[in-house]
């Protein structure tokens, strides 16, 4: 008699290993996941500075998911969040509500020495870095600096100083360095074949896309008004993270609305940045209305999916943010009306699962005549790795077809996704240039982007 299998409780970045047969099985795969680990440090300066802690929760939130342990060393645990979804508490209560471990004064040292095969993230430039004690394989502890330099995100690897930022900074630069930094961590602990993670410094310049970190863009002066996100999972969720750190003069002005059917499962926090572990049966909508509430501004919820039959009024000016997984979704955006809607997609296979998709409309085509989202993509095919062979044999067919059409990922893909969108929304606010499509493989750093035909329509508030 085969054992009931079920994919809706399976963590969504572990999977990755029975996908790729790294892992024998799938049990393996949640065991090695498991038995990960990261170092993640913040010195004084990037605790009390607003930027700094947005960088900070972060590269806590998204870790504690890419890893199976995340151990936190702070210069000022006890700071208060001036924004985000933690708004008002310490760093500390965030930090542990995530189930990160935040290690006291006196353990810096014996965490150092115990942890010699974890990749360490400092934020800021006294951050504390872990000694370079030498792994189970003979190989330093790879570091991953963090820092931003105005609208730029920088990750450094090696014992050097990080450069100091230069330039008005940017919370999206602060947010996507922190993600990208776990990005490059996570590939280095992977190790894939032809990879250079944690051996390269990247740069991701979200206002001059395409280029190095020598334009870092002007001050972040202005912002939509209004967003509407369609879709409330992993991509969903990180559009709300990244929306709740922007310094609005007062979010209870900006209204968003919050569409989607969907609840939790405990697979969904693994990726979801706002789902709790083991969160069943939570309406996705309420959860991240919660959040954005807290961070004080105005929400509304809308439980039903996105038809045919929706039109934006007259007086509705906000930027839609989508963040679904299905194409007939998407192929009805332009149908919608919206001033302007941003949709993205990310790779959903163990070898695309760190690559974006972003279209902007209107642009140089409506959303149903976009030629990849003109049919819907027949079933994923079971994959032929030993981790799935395994599954035949002990589980019910129908399960493991099912969990084979789970997309695999990772949350700091959908921050960095997100970024990317909201710096979308603002770059033509502040007289840079726009796109209608962008692409970009985290794997590689490859970026190719075609530039907007006309400017967005979007209507913004000051800062």
């Amino acid at each position: 008699m085969t054992a009931p299998l079920k994919p809706d409780d399976i963590n969504r970045t572990a999977l990755l290993a029975a996908h790729d047969g790294s892992q024998p099985t799938l049990q393996a795969a949640i065991t090695a996941h498991a038995a990960t680990g990261i170092i993640i440090s913040a010195d004084n300066a990037t605790c009390f500075d607003a930027n700094g802690q947005a960088a900070l929760l972060t590269a806590v939130a998204t870790a504690t998911r890419a890893f199976g342990t995340a151990a936190v060393i702070l210069d000022a645990p006890e700071t208060l969040i001036a924004r985000g979804p933690f708004t008002g508490r310490t760093l500390a209560e965030a930090i542990t509500d995530q189930g990160a471990h935040l290690v006291a004064n006196e353990d810096r040292e014996r965490i150092s020495a115990d942890s010699a095969d974890w990749p360490a993230v400092p934020i800021g430039a006294d951050a504390f870095v872990p000694s370079d004690h030498a792994g189970r394989h003979g190989k330093p502890r790879p570091i991953f600096r963090v820092s931003w330099s105005g609208w730029v995100a920088h990750v450094h690897t090696g014992q050097p100083p990080a450069p100091q930022t230069n330039g008005q900074p940017c919370v999206f630069a602060a947010i996507t360095a922190a993600a990208l930094a776990i990005s490059e961590a996570f590939a280095y602990m992977r190790a894939r074949p032809g990879s250079d993670a944690g051996f390269r410094d990247i740069t991701l310049n979200l206002w001059n896309l395409g280029h190095d970190g020598s334009d870092n863009g002007p001050a972040l002066a202005h912002a939509p008004d209004s967003w509407w996100l369609v879709g409330l999972g992993h991509l969903g969720q990180a559009y709300s993270w990244a929306i709740s750190w922007l310094p609005y003069l007062d979010p209870a002005e900006v209204h968003i609305v919050l569409q989607d059917v969907d609840r939790t499962v405990p697979g969904n926090h693994s990726t979801g940045v706002l789902t709790p572990r083991d969160s069943l049966g939570t309406p996705k909508t309420r959860l991240v209305a919660a959040a954005l509430d807290h961070a004080g501004f105005t929400t509304q919820i809308i439980e039903r999916r996105l038809g045919t039959d929706l039109r934006r009024s007259a007086d509705e000016s906000h930027v839609a943010l989508i963040g679904v997984d299905n194409l007939r979704t998407r192929r009805v955006i332009s149908n919608v009306g919206w001033r302007t809607a941003i949709d993205i997609g990310l790779g959903s296979g163990s070898e695309t699962f760190s690559s974006l998709l972003m279209r902007r409309f209107p642009g140089v085509q409506a959303s149903e005549q976009v030629e990849g989202w003109a049919t819907d993509p027949p079933p994923a095919a079971v994959p032929a790795t030993q981790a799935f062979a395994d599954l035949r044999n002990h589980h019910n067919a129908c399960g493991m077809v099912e969990l084979a059409g789970i997309a695999v990922g990772a949350s700091f893909v959908g921050i960095i996704a997100a970024c990317i969108a909201l710096a979308e929304a603002t770059r033509e606010l502040h007289g840079g240039t726009g796109c209608d499509i962008l692409a970009v493989d985290l794997a590689t750093m490859d970026l190719q982007s075609a530039a907007a035909k006309a400017i967005a329509d979007i209507i913004s508030i000051p800062l």
